[in-house]
């Protein structure tokens, strides 16, 4: 088995995809629609579909227990960007 990316479930896809965009520098590089897949390998769900797939409603969002981890060479220059 091999793990391939980290992937998160959003509320809001298209405000999501912005957010990675602006702040990080990502880019879409495969949409399925209710799926994305961004520049570094992060992916992107909707909530309904994940709904779908699991078969639950019984979603919670707000955990501590995660992290995702960016690396900057010219962390000033991001910052004042």
């Amino acid at each position: 088995m091999k793990f391939r990316n980290p992937m998160f479930v959003v509320t809001n896809i298209e405000k999501s995809v912005e957010f990675y965009k602006k702040v990080f520098g990502l880019h879409v590089v495969t949409d399925f629609g209710a799926n994305k897949i961004l520049t570094g390998g992060l992916s992107l769900q909707t909530l309904e579909s994940w709904k779908a797939f699991i078969g639950t409603d019984n979603i919670s969002f707000g955990s501590n227990s995660s992290e995702i981890y960016f690396e900057e060479d010219h962390f000033d220059d991001f910052v004042d960007n």
